[in-house]
C-alpha cells in the first residue's frame, strides 16, 4: 500500500522486489517445471476454510476447488474494487501488468475528500474481505516459476556474468544459481522485471 499526499493511495504488485539483500516475494504463472500439484491444491483449499472461519466466504467459494483460474482472480479484484467505490472511494480501471511469473492486476484507489487514515481503512477492508486470500492462494498456486521469456532473460543476464543457470525454472533456482553474487542476481531479476513489463510479454 502506498499513501501519497492526496492523489493515488494503493496499487497491487504481484512481484515484490526487496533487492534480493532482504528477501525476494513472488507469485508465478505456474507454466512449467516440478512441482507436487496435488500439495499446492490441498494447501489451497485451507486457504478457503480459513476464509470461511474468518467470514470471507466469497473468497472461500472461489477456493473451495483447490484452484485460482484468470477469472476467479479478476472476480475477486473487481469485487474490492467495488467495495471501496461503494464506500466513495475513486477507484481508477483495472491494469494488467506483466510480471516475471505471470501477471498480476493492479489499481490506484484515491480520496474523495476522505483523509489518508480512511482511505487506508476502507482500501485495507475491502481487500482483506475480497481478494487478499485469492492472491495469497494464487501465489502457492505459481510456485515461482517463471514463464519463457523471463527464464531466456535471465539466464542471458547471468550468463554474461558468468553464471550458469541454464537449468533453472524457478525464481529460487535462479537466486541460488548466483547465491555468490547476490548483486548480479539482483540487477538480472530488476533487469528482467523491467523489460517484461515494457514489452507486455504473456
Amino acid at each position: 500500500m502506498t499513501l501519497p499526499s492526496r492523489p493515488p493511495v494503493r496499487v497491487r504488485w504481484c512481484v515484490s522486489l526487496s533487492v534480493l539483500l532482504g528477501g525476494l516475494v513472488a507469485c508465478g504463472d505456474g507454466t512449467s517445471g516440478s512441482v507436487d500439484r496435488g500439495a499446492i491444491a490441498q494447501e489451497i483449499r485451507s486457504y478457503a476454510a480459513q476464509a470461511v472461519v474468518a467470514g470471507r466466504t466469497e473468497q472461500a467459494a472461489l477456493l473451495e476447488d483447490g484452484m485460482v483460474t484468470d477469472s476467479e482472480f479478476r472476480q475477486a479484484v473487481v469485487s474490492a474494487v467495488e467495495c471501496m467505490e461503494r464506500a466513495g472511494l475513486a477507484v481508477s480501471e483495472i491494469e494488467r501488468i506483466e510480471t516475471l511469473e505471470g501477471y498480476d492486476l493492479t489499481f490506484v484507489a484515491s480520496p474523495n475528500g476522505q483523509s489518508a487514515e480512511v482511505v487506508s481503512r476502507i482500501s485495507d477492508e475491502c481487500e482483506t474481505r475480497f481478494d487478499l486470500t485469492v492472491r495469497a492462494a494464487r501465489s502457492v498456486q505459481y510456485a515461482g516459476i517463471l514463464k519463457a521469456e523471463a527464464r531466456s532473460l535471465l539466464q542471458a543476464c547471468l550468463q554474461e556474468a558468468g553464471i550458469d543457470a541454464a537449468k533453472a525454472s524457478r525464481l529460487d533456482e535462479f537466486i541460488a544459481a548466483a547465491s555468490d553474487r547476490p548483486n548480479v542476481a539482483s540487477r538480472c531479476i530488476a533487469e528482467a522485471t523491467a523489460t517484461i513489463r515494457q514489452t507486455g510479454v504473456s
